[in-house]
């Protein structure tokens, strides 16, 4: 079972809830096995990132060859694979850490398929396989994971007009389902609807609906969800971090993510979260360019009866964030607040071999007196 995402769906809850019960899954002949905790997540994105070139299929055909056999040993009937780069990864370079540039339509499609036949070809015939996916109203699904890309270390500089102008391609859910249906099946897809007011669902429902399972108990479900969490940061501390991507872009990877876990422990200790950045009418604007997609969503994938959310769309009241929030007042605040690396240095010339640091610090301190007179040996 390839449980895909989409990005800001509830996954990391989910991951985190699979690999703290796993023994109790695996007991039920269910293996959620191969997981890399990098400790932000308990999933497989390694596997992701190892498709998006020819030279991953080895080892990710390797690690399924594996996982059959790992299946046998334990004699579990079922296994589970999860990451929400299966969905998309296009958008970011991990290697790196930054959002790339946009992307054709077409040439975005090609290199979808090109993607999903190559996890189809990795699986092979060692497993039926299921393809979990959940999907996010489109505004709410673009502002979430625009707050990720700024607040995190891929270090977003865009606005939130600007990342749906340039990756609104990743809303349009028809198309990327249908290149998953054209390499496992129509009828391999499991699509389900993720809403906020349905968003504490979202685990107990994989287990009972997904699993056929009993779902986790409420304790245990309670210590796995405030063990992380994963929130996104209130208008005025987001806009302040997408300023900073853009004046501190030569930090490294460790230092990226300092400044995110700085920012959200103030917004924690403030207890303020994320909001929607869109008005009203540019959330209607965008989610008419997806209204054809979802109806064949719902009609070709979801199979379920009305439309493919149930949300209200937003009327012109409907409360939103802006960057105008960000006052000199709040940003010399945040910056007290903070413990702010110092900007990169380029790195100090190499000295010559004649002005070492100690002939410098020697001629400096020891500069002989013009009538000085060398001592008389006695």
């Amino acid at each position: 079972m390839l449980h895909i995402g989409s990005c800001k769906t509830g996954t990391t809850a989910l991951q985190d809830t699979l690999a703290a019960q796993r023994q109790a899954l695996a007991g039920r002949g269910v293996l959620y096995h191969g997981w890399i905790d990098d400790g932000l997540n308990r999933n497989h994105s390694f596997l992701a990132a190892l498709l998006a070139n020819e030279t991953g299929r080895e080892p990710v055909t390797h690690f399924f060859a594996d996982l059959a056999g790992e299946c046998q040993r334990q004699r579990a009937s079922r296994a589970i694979v999860s990451a929400e780069g299966f969905y998309a990864l296009e958008f970011v370079n991990d290697t790196i850490w930054f959002v790339t540039p946009p992307l054709e339509p077409e040439a975005f499609r090609r290199s979808r398929k090109e993607y999903i036949q190559r996890m189809r070809d990795c699986i092979g015939e060692r497993f039926a396989t299921k393809v979990v996916v959940y999907l996010r109203r489109q505004d709410h699904f673009l502002n979430s994971l625009h707050n990720q890309l700024v607040k995190d270390v891929f270090a977003y500089t865009g606005t939130i007009g600007d990342f749906a102008r340039d990756w609104g391609i990743l809303g349009d859910y028809g198309l990327l389902l249908d290149l998953w249906a054209e390499a496992f099946g129509a009828g391999a897809l499991i699509v389900r609807i993720y809403e906020p007011h349905r968003a504490r669902d979202i685990v107990p429902a994989f287990f009972t609906e997904i699993l056929g399972l009993p779902a986790p108990t409420g304790d245990a479900l309670a210590a796995v969800r405030s063990s992380r969490g994963n929130q996104g940061l209130p208008p005025d501390l987001l806009e302040y971090k997408r300023i900073l991507n853009r004046q501190f872009a030569g930090l490294c990877f460790e230092e990226k993510r300092k400044l995110r876990d700085d920012l959200m422990r103030l917004a924690a200790e403030e207890n303020r979260g994320p909001k929607m950045l869109m008005s009203a009418a540019e959330r209607r604007v965008l989610l008419a360019r997806y209204e054809e997609s979802n109806r064949r969503v719902a009609k070709l994938y979801w199979r379920g009866s009305g439309p493919l959310f149930t949300e209200e769309l937003p009327g012109p009241e409907a409360p939103h964030g802006s960057p105008a929030a960000l006052s000199v007042e709040r940003a010399v605040q945040i910056g007290v607040n903070l413990r702010l690396p110092d900007p990169p240095r380029p790195p100090p010339a190499p000295e010559t071999p004649k002005e070492t640091r100690w002939r410098r610090w020697r001629r400096k301190w020891f500069r002989p007196r013009k009538d000085s007179q060398p001592a008389r040996s006695s």
